[in-house]
């Protein structure tokens, strides 16, 4: 591999996509129940959310298993999912063929794509996984650079008031300030709070206005 990643975070989500079903990229914590209708609702939110999708470019960053790539491919999207572990992508790689779906190993703080190639990007439970904060600051600069004059980002993390790292997780809770590098084209038009299961979690949805 060629790319920029934590190996840490790779060993964690390779080992993590040994697991059945949706605890691939969803909590253990859950029940399968709660997982499948966390992921029915994540896809609810995300369609009312975003425009519309026919021919377009989209982005799915640490798609993980393919469950959003998926839904995305079938409303029309042309999608490429990116993800570092290899075990990951060919669960992916099975759920979703398509000729319309693209998948690579890639880490988000260092993409394999030309400026401006997609629409829309999304980083869905992503970010916060990466623990060190240059990483983080890197992701958010290459989701920038790569985004379309005019395209939208949106993003799922547990944001709070503090940067901490929680307790007996591979998971970093950051202030809503921390991602103000996408405020250098984008602004935020939605944040807006949701409950998975029993943890709080935001829903960022940034709209491009350099053109």
């Amino acid at each position: 591999m060629n790319f920029s990643y934590d190996q840490t975070l790779l060993e964690e989500w390779n080992k993590r996509g040994q697991h059945e079903g949706l605890y691939a990229v969803f909590s253990t914590r859950w029940s399968n129940d709660e997982c499948e209708e966390l992921n029915k609702k994540q896809q609810q939110l995300l369609f009312e959310i975003l425009p519309n999708l026919l021919g377009k470019a989209v982005l799915d960053v640490g798609c993980g298993i393919g469950r959003l790539t998926k839904s995305l491919s079938e409303h029309g999207a042309n999608v490429t999912g990116i993800d570092i572990s290899d075990v990951m992508l060919q669960k992916a790689r099975q759920l979703v063929p398509g000729s319309n779906v693209n998948f690579i190993q890639a880490s988000a703080s260092k993409m394999p794509f030309a400026d401006q190639s997609f629409d829309v990007i999304l980083a869905v439970f992503v970010l916060q996984h990466i623990l060190d904060d240059a990483l983080f600051d890197q992701s958010l600069a290459e989701i920038l650079r790569v985004l379309k004059q005019g395209g939208c980002i949106f993003i799922v993390d547990g944001i709070s008031n503090t940067n901490h790292r929680l307790q007996n997780s591979p998971t970093m809770r950051r202030t809503l300030q921390k991602y103000d590098i996408l405020k250098k084209r984008c602004n935020l038009v939605t944040s807006q709070k949701t409950l998975c299961v029993a943890d709080d979690y935001t829903i960022l949805l940034w709209q491009d206005t350099s053109f």
